[in-house]
């Protein structure tokens, strides 16, 4: 693919809001030859399967009766399928194009993956799954922000040398929203992006700013500006470096994975990329439908994965399939069917353990709502990436999941060592922010000593004291509800070993 074909298949860098005000999230490329990025050159591709994947059509257990009586017109006769364990489970045919891939042992199927007390509204569920957090919680950060965060510890003052993420296909703001900015960039507007890129930038500042608070923010905007620029040239010299060693079918999902290898092949080796195929909230007539989507889904994907053997990246790249819910067992009326709980994930690499991971749902043991229990938790899933795919230290995982999750036997995760520690001092934005209620203060210390965490109000009047106290290196974390002050924005610091941290704090 050249740069212009790159161009018209990619969107531009969507504006995000960081701080004070909305600014372009730069990207930078790694310019010396050879030096390997902070993952060890591990790439993780995730491909969202948006509206809620049907699992017992995708993953079919077709010769268990309870499937063929739920199933009167959306059942998969056995001599359809593609038989995966002689006998009692197969692929839907029209995802032919994988089974090479699972003949391979590359291709690993992880059956009902869910956690406890699923909400099976769109937005609530793709909050849930791209937050890492349970149905409970309310989470204004991406869960792949803050592993990204992690590896990177002096992001946003100190950029990182290596592209930190890609979002193409959908914009769900949560996914790259991490506790200080937006983790990446999303390819949205193809007018900013083809300006940047072809030099129609406009932004030589040359007058000078005020000196006042104000004239600060926007000189700190004028620099992100101005560098944005310059690193927008960073994707348009990976794409022209870049090519892709085979065709790709005419599709959305298709054009997305194919700009993905090509960056890849043009040595940019950013540690996330984010694709999306919208479609799967198949409520009627869905036989038809969910054929030609997994068909799409299918051919994507072998294409994807034949693209990066022959441009000798296999080992480097793992594809991980998800989508926020799946479907219920029975079909409805429509002959389609309703939102459901659990649904099985896709993982394609070559050093994986493929193969069905977990035993067939049980569709005697349905719940009082008539959906299937959940086999796998979906932090399961992204654990035992984060750890035995990118070497994330369990520790490390544990905080950006806000807890432990047991790992799963498609990667290795013994010995994997724990972080070093930590070197700087940050503090966090608090979450939820804004809002109402109890909120979470996060603050990392790179070295013991004393640390005080301090609220005021913008007139520069101490509120409140959260904490003041000798505390150790490392991660610490203060819970307080501000709901007694009045409705604004407030001032939260952080003094330890000298030097003063700060964030902003929005009371509604």
């Amino acid at each position: 693919m050249q740069r212009r074909d790159f161009l018209a298949r990619t969107g531009g860098l969507l504006a995000t809001t960081w701080g004070a005000g909305s600014v372009w999230w730069p990207l930078t490329r790694r310019a010396l030859a050879g030096e390997s990025s902070v993952t060890g050159n591990k790439i993780l591709v995730m491909v969202v399967l948006q509206g809620g994947n049907d699992g017992l059509n995708t993953v079919v257990p077709y010769n268990d009766p309870a499937y063929v009586a739920k199933r009167p017109v959306l059942k998969l006769p056995g001599a359809q399928v593609l038989d995966l364990d002689m006998g009692t489970t197969g692929l839907h045919p029209s995802l032919a194009p994988l089974l090479p891939i699972w003949n391979q042992g590359r291709l690993g199927i992880i059956r009902d993956v869910g956690y406890p007390y699923m909400n099976l509204s769109h937005f609530r569920a793709t909050d849930i799954m791209f937050s890492g957090s349970s149905s409970e919680d309310v989470v204004s950060t991406g869960w792949m922000a803050r592993w990204l965060e992690s590896l990177y510890p002096g992001f946003p003052e100190a950029l990182p040398a290596e592209p930190m993420a890609l979002q193409q296909g959908f914009s769900a703001g949560l996914v790259l929203n991490g506790n200080r900015g937006t983790t990446g960039v999303v390819v949205d507007n193809p007018v900013t992006f083809y300006n940047i890129v072809n030099n129609n930038y406009t932004g030589g500042f040359t007058d000078p700013v005020s000196q006042t608070p104000g004239g600060e923010e926007l000189d700190y905007l004028r620099s992100i500006d101005q560098q944005s620029f310059q690193y927008a040239g960073v994707i348009q010299d990976a794409a022209d470096d870049g090519i892709n060693y085979v065709p790709y079918p005419n599709s959305k999902l298709a054009g997305q994975l194919a700009i993905v290898a090509q960056l890849i092949d043009g040595q940019m080796d950013t540690p996330l990329y984010l694709t999306a195929q919208t479609g799967y909230d198949t409520h009627g007539s869905q036989l038809q439908t969910h054929a030609d989507l997994l068909s799409d889904l299918a051919g994507a994907l072998a294409a994807f994965v034949a693209d990066l053997d022959a441009m000798g990246r296999a080992d480097d790249v793992l594809v991980l399939t998800v989508s926020e819910f799946g479907r219920r067992p029975a079909e409805n009326g429509s002959a389609g069917t309703d939102h459901g709980t659990s649904a099985p994930w896709f993982l394609i690499g070559q050093g994986i353990s493929g193969g069905l991971i977990g035993t067939s749902p049980n569709l005697a043991g349905l719940d009082g709502s008539g959906n299937l229990p959940i086999q796998a938790d979906y932090r399961s899933v992204y654990g035992t990436i984060l750890t035995g795919w990118m070497g994330t230290a369990p520790s490390v995982v544990n905080d950006v999941l806000f807890g432990s999750f047991p790992s799963l036997p498609f990667l290795d995760v013994t010995g994997v060592p724990e972080a070093p520690p930590v070197n700087v001092t940050h503090l966090f934005a608090p979450t939820p922010n804004p809002g109402r209620g109890q909120r979470v203060f996060r603050f990392q210390l790179g070295a013991g000593g004393g640390a005080r965490l301090r609220v005021f109000d913008i007139s520069g009047r101490h509120v409140a004291t959260l904490s003041e106290a000798y505390l150790p290196a490392g991660n610490h974390e203060v819970r307080w509800n501000p709901d007694g002050l009045a409705m604004g924005t407030y001032i939260v610091t952080l003094d330890a070993g000298g030097e003063r941290r700060t964030a902003k704090l929005v009371v509604r």
